[in-house]
């Protein structure tokens, strides 16, 4: 986890090629996803923890499936990309610093006025920092030919509907 979110182009490249990394790659997803459940969602029952947990890999499988196909789209010649388990355990192990969210458990907007603002503050930054990794996890796979250009538009294109429906599900 520690090399993915140091955005370590050669570990990216490893966990591509690797096919016994996918198991490593669904439980760094799930991690993140516990995460994100507590202290983004912050539930209040164990149901909606549940939920929340399943809700938000449900989410993540559907933007890799997003990412997959806007590359098959716009990268013909990236043959690694073409594999969806590459691509699913490069996203998986660039979801790393999601277990940062973690933090926003820990602090209470009851007991610091500005809790709420920091929470938030840390949620983008954190996202920002997901971002950069699968940024530069899709970067990795794709052949030298291609620019940052081209995995920058497929990444951000397909995240932010993702980050929009987390932010959806925060206010409701």
């Amino acid at each position: 986890m520690i090399n993915a979110a140091r955005l370590n182009k050669n570990y990216y490249q490893k966990i591509a090629l690797d096919i016994e990394s996918t198991t490593k790659a669904f439980m760094i997803v799930i991690l993140m996803s516990i995460a994100a459940s507590m202290g983004i969602f912050r539930p209040t029952t164990l149901s909606e923890l549940f939920g929340s947990i399943i809700i938000t890999i449900l989410l993540w499988m559907l933007w890799v499936f997003i990412v997959y196909n806007l590359s098959n789209l716009f990268l013909r010649k990236a043959e690694q990309v073409r594999s969806w388990g590459s691509l699913f355990r490069t996203l998986g192990v660039a979801q790393s610093p999601g277990a940062l969210h973690m933090i926003g458990a820990f602090i209470s907007p009851e007991l610091i006025a500005i809790g709420d603002s920091i929470s938030y503050f840390l949620v983008w930054i954190i996202i920002g920092w997901q971002i950069s990794c699968s940024l530069y996890g899709i970067y990795s796979l794709i052949e030298e030919s291609y620019s940052i250009k081209t995995a920058a538009g497929i990444t951000f294109g397909s995240y932010i509907p993702f980050v929009a429906i987390i932010l959806l599900l925060t206010r409701i």
